[in-house]
């Protein structure tokens, strides 16, 4: 791919701009994979055959290398993500998400989960989360508990098939079978270990994307529509000691894959660091629709941003809904360097990802001035949130810890 020019990351200069979206582009195609680590994508370095169909999309696409997901489990990072808010902000109802501001602008609204809606995200741990499903016509209430990628993407192509063409739609399909507990796919077999069998679910839901995209492409819809490919957060196998997600903020839970793929924008990498804050007034801008002043993201299309993006911290944290847990973890990214701050045990790590991607040597002994730097940072932009919401701590949003 051609690399960008965006500040701070690992981009060279681009020749020319993509050009403008075209005028017909009128629809939004979200499309998330529960846990997907970018890291296990192929188009992200991965070193196992695991995505060659996203990798084609890709190619055709904007891919941002570095792209976090603000809290490390679904509830936090998708509330972030539709509200584009960090802290208490996620919560605040009167930050409407963009979903509910493309409906205010015409679009209609569908949510095609693989999990039906009364077994996920449960209500007594999760309703504030999820009450960012109330924008949307949700298409999975009834019927099997769970639909794997083969049936969800049937599902998916079902919906869009019918879809009134004179209506702009959002459309939010989101796949599960890279959440535990996970089947091993023969055909996509990369052994038993956990890592292995998550990436053969990667494959098995690479391998129905395909045929999603294929329809995008011989229906003529992918000439109308911009494609987000993300995920919710990532999953660790016993790096720093954890596994699964709803842990700390290091890369394996909240470094994600984010591709957008735009009709008439030419595809390229970018290193620059960006955030699931980023998606939605990134689609408000795609779809011509005004974004709210009180959104923390910014708008990614390439041609709002000829001089580069501003350089800025990209913020990850605990869950909100985990108050009961051992520990409360701060992230903050300018990139190369990281630095996570646990406030419980008041310890501070700090990384060099551009040397040490794997968050293997913490540089918070060994080189105390960047470890002050980035302490300062991280402290002087929970101050100014502090000064901005009144607190920024974890509230009563919910008791104990959750699959989701």
């Amino acid at each position: 791919f051609p690399r960008g020019s965006l500040h701070g990351g690992s981009a060279t200069a681009v020749a020319a701009l993509p050009s403008q979206p075209q005028s017909s582009v009128r629809n939004v195609l979200i499309v998330s994979i529960d846990c997907l680590r970018a890291d296990h994508l192929s188009s992200y370095g991965h070193h196992r055959p695991t995505s060659p169909n996203i990798d084609a999309f890709a190619a055709e696409s904007l891919l941002f290398e570095h792209a976090y997901a603000q809290g490390t489990n679904t509830g936090h990072s998708f509330t972030s993500m539709y509200r584009s808010s960090y802290a208490d902000d996620i919560f605040d109802d009167r930050i409407p998400t963009f979903a509910s501001e493309l409906v205010s602008a015409g679009f209609r609204a569908q949510f095609l989960n693989a999990i039906r809606t009364d077994a996920w995200l449960n209500a007594q741990r999760w309703g504030k989360y999820k009450s960012l499903m109330d924008d949307f016509e949700i298409l999975h209430n009834d019927g099997e508990r769970f639909w794997n990628a083969e049936v969800l993407t049937d599902q998916a192509i079902a919906a869009l098939e019918v879809q009134d063409v004179g209506v702009a739609h959002l459309t939010w399909v989101h796949y599960f079978d890279c959440h535990r507990p996970r089947r091993r796919h023969a055909a996509h077999d990369f052994g038993r270990s956990a890592a292995g069998v998550f990436d053969s679910n990667v494959a098995f839901v690479d391998r129905h994307l395909g045929r999603l995209f294929e329809y995008l492409r011989s229906s003529g819809r992918l000439d109308t529509t911009v494609v987000f490919i993300t995920a919710d957060h990532g999953e660790a196998f016993m790096e720093h000691g954890a596994m699964d997600h709803s842990n700390k903020p290091y890369e394996n839970n909240t470094l994600v894959p984010l591709i957008v793929r735009v009709p008439g924008e030419s595809p390229g990498r970018f290193g620059q660091p960006v955030g699931l804050i980023d998606v939605g007034p990134t689609a408000l801008g795609f779809m011509g629709v005004r974004v709210q002043p009180a959104y923390r993201g910014v708008d990614l299309r390439p041609s709002t941003w000829a001089g580069g993006l501003p350089r800025r911290p990209i913020i990850s944290e605990t869950p909100r809904n985990l108050i009961e847990s051992s520990f409360y973890t701060w992230a903050l990214v300018d990139w190369p360097y990281k630095v996570l701050w646990d406030v419980r045990s008041n310890t501070t790590e700090v990384f060099d990802l551009g040397q040490d991607p794997g968050e293997l040597h913490n540089l918070a002994d060994r080189d105390p001035v960047l470890a002050g730097r980035m302490r300062q940072t991280l402290g002087e932009w929970i101050d100014r949130e502090t000064a901005r919401t009144g607190a920024v701590g974890p509230g009563d949003e919910g008791l104990g810890d959750d699959d989701e």
